[in-house]
């Protein structure tokens, strides 16, 4: 199919195909990171392993508040 230029709009369907993959990227991080402090890994386990510290990993995947201890409610990454 060609547009009024006559171009393909199939070529911008790499590009369509690919747009979603930042946000199913970061969902599945976010999902690793829940599994793995559910597992019992620490936060600077967990930050060595995403090339960030221990704090940077705390501050980016628990809500404010609950930085202690086990998983808690906090924990759970943010829909």
């Amino acid at each position: 199919m060609a547009d009024g230029e006559g171009r393909s709009l199939e070529a911008a369907a790499h590009c369509a195909a690919v747009a979603c993959f930042p946000r199913l990227t970061d969902h599945l991080v976010r999902l690793a990171v829940l599994a793995d402090r559910q597992a019992g890994a620490s936060w600077p386990q967990i930050g060595r392993a995403l090339g960030v510290s221990g704090d940077a990993a705390r501050a980016r995947f628990t809500r404010r508040g609950t930085f202690e201890g086990r998983p808690g409610p906090g924990d759970a990454p943010p829909r």
